[in-house]
């Protein structure tokens, strides 16, 4: 089958949408379909290139960081790619789409439907759902009846957590179908050896933005410090709008000789600073289903997260790790607490429920073959 994927971030752009892309890509192109991606250019890098058994087509757009992107650089990959599109579909005669996020690229599968007839599936992927970013609420509520038609058109619309179909269910009424996305095993695995030097090291990996309520974390791990644990490591992998703030508030709450801030990271650097690790936290106030909580879980790391959508549908609380509500502070507090405490013990109770239970449900070729069981 020829297949096309749309996503306005694909490697090295972009985060936990652009590696779910990746790995979808990858797989389809293992399992011999032909494969083409279309996504932003970034600088120089234009038009095509061959990666994996995918054929990448890069649109011209604006583009000034390769970790995050505003509205108007959004939307000068969707001009771009309305007008590269009707050419790319009839050249790779492509029979079938994967459109990653209802908005921006929701509309690129209904123009190359109209235009070609060609199904579509609609990937939701956490922010484009209404409900699931409070700041997005009114751009939501303005595109309604866009987002109502793509939705119409499409061969299918599909989340990757629980959380993210019952919010788009209830915004919409549409049925949505649950596809999570997979794990690397073979790469993101546990440390061979243990670092010994009487350090605990958290560590988080994302976009440092609002979304992520990394200041909330940074203050009570200060306190964690500021109450007896002084042998603390942070390491913050990633980068975005807050990092300069990010990094003053940590210097004045005390934490500056003990975090390390690593910026956007290589693949093989994340996983170097995951098997490093003694604890992956993630406190974001909404997610779709991340890719860095599962990856944290395949390295069989202690992980902590927000009790919200998307890292609720990865922890089940006390087996593979620890959930708390954003709105208890003090659950929070306690928990970092007894992972310091207690890390050799859940650590181990937490790799054997991770292989018993998740590895299978996590696999990428899962996820290919459920979107292909779609066309």
């Amino acid at each position: 089958m020829n297949i096309l994927l749309i996503n306005y971030e694909f490697p090295p752009l972009g985060a936990g949408a652009s590696t779910a892309t990746w790995h979808i890509g990858k797989e389809l192109a293992a399992m011999g379909h032909r494969v083409l991606v279309v996504t932003s250019g970034f600088k120089k890098n234009t038009g095509y290139g061959l990666e994996n058994g995918m054929t990448i087509y890069r649109c011209p757009a604006i583009r000034k960081k390769v970790s995050q992107s505003n509205l108007l650089e959004m939307a000068s990959f969707v001009a771009s790619a309305f007008i590269c599109l009707p050419r790319l579909v009839r050249v790779h005669r492509i029979e079938g789409a994967i459109v990653f996020f209802s908005f921006p690229c929701g509309p690129l599968g209904l123009w190359i439907h109209i235009l070609f007839k060609v199904p579509y599936i609609i990937s939701l992927r956490g922010g484009d759902v209404p409900g699931n970013e409070k700041r997005l609420d009114r751009i939501h509520k303005i595109l309604t009846p866009l987002r109502r038609w793509v939705y119409r058109k499409s061969a299918a619309v599909v989340a990757n957590s629980q959380g993210s179909k019952y919010l788009a269910e209830k915004a919409d009424s549409y049925p949505v179908s649950v596809i999570p996305n997979g794990i690397d095993t073979k790469f993101f695995t546990p440390a061979k050896k243990i670092t010994d030097d009487k350090y605990f090291r958290f560590m988080f990996a994302g976009r440092l933005s609002d979304q992520k309520n990394l200041f909330f974390m940074l203050r009570h791990l200060a306190q964690l410090k500021q109450t007896g644990f002084q042998k603390l490591k942070i390491h913050m992998a990633g980068d975005g709008p807050l990092k300069k703030e990010l990094q003053s508030f940590a210097n004045n709450v005390g934490l500056s000789g003990n975090i390390e801030w690593h910026g956007w990271v290589s693949k093989n650097k994340l996983l170097e600073i995951y098997q490093g690790s003694d604890c992956f936290i993630n406190p974001s106030f909404c997610e779709g289903m991340p890719n860095s909580v599962l990856e944290a879980m395949a390295c069989e790391i202690t992980v902590i997260a927000s009790n919200v959508p998307g890292n609720k549908d990865a922890l089940a609380n006390y087996k593979n790790g620890f959930l708390f509500d954003l709105d208890d502070e003090y659950m929070f507090y306690q928990i970092l607490q007894k992972v310091v405490q207690n890390t050799s013990s859940y650590k181990k109770e937490i790799g054997k429920n991770f292989g018993k239970s998740f590895k299978g449900k996590y696999s990428w070729a899962r996820t290919v073959n459920s979107y292909i069981n779609i066309f």
